[in-house]
């Protein structure tokens, strides 16, 4: 089926989203300039990042998989630590590079609007970041957009 041959009802919620799968081909340096280009026209937040996740859910091999040997723990309210142990798979070092130079860039380009992506994209993302040993900067912003975030609900419930 293409996209001429949907129903009003199934083209709705697919609107503004069709180009998702497109743009998600591109190499990262290509797909950067597709949303600086897109930011610049004005578009939403939400567009914007609806198309990082959907990037990131092709490029990044294990966002949606459980990691084996990753552990929560803290006793404290706030307190949320995780380490990662001996659940890594051994892949080639160009790969690590290629999915750790991903996962920068991704960070590095999130609208910084609240609620531009998922609560759980961004926790899938922290978890992919500790995994792959990403620049301390770009991790600790992640983890300052994960945290407004709880605290955010937390004011809300």
């Amino acid at each position: 089926m293409n996209r001429d041959d949907r129903t009003s009802e199934d083209a709705a919620p697919n609107q503004e989203s069709w180009w998702f799968n497109d743009v998600a081909t591109f190499r990262i340096d290509h797909f950067i300039r597709i949303i600086s280009a897109i930011r610049a026209k004005g578009t939403r937040a939400e567009i914007i990042g609806k198309c990082i996740i959907e990037y990131a859910k092709k490029w990044l091999s294990g966002m949606d998989v459980e990691i084996e040997g990753l552990r929560g723990y803290g006793h404290e309210k706030y307190n949320l630590q995780f380490s990662i142990f001996s659940g890594k798979k051994k892949e080639s070092s160009g790969h690590n590079k290629e999915q750790k130079t991903i996962i920068e860039t991704l960070i590095s380009i999130i609208p910084p609007q609240p609620y531009a992506v998922s609560y759980k994209f961004m926790l899938q993302l922290l978890k992919m970041a500790m995994m792959y040993y990403v620049s301390p900067a770009l991790a600790t912003e992640l983890e300052k957009r994960v945290s407004m975030v709880l605290e955010d609900a937390e004011e809300k419930r």
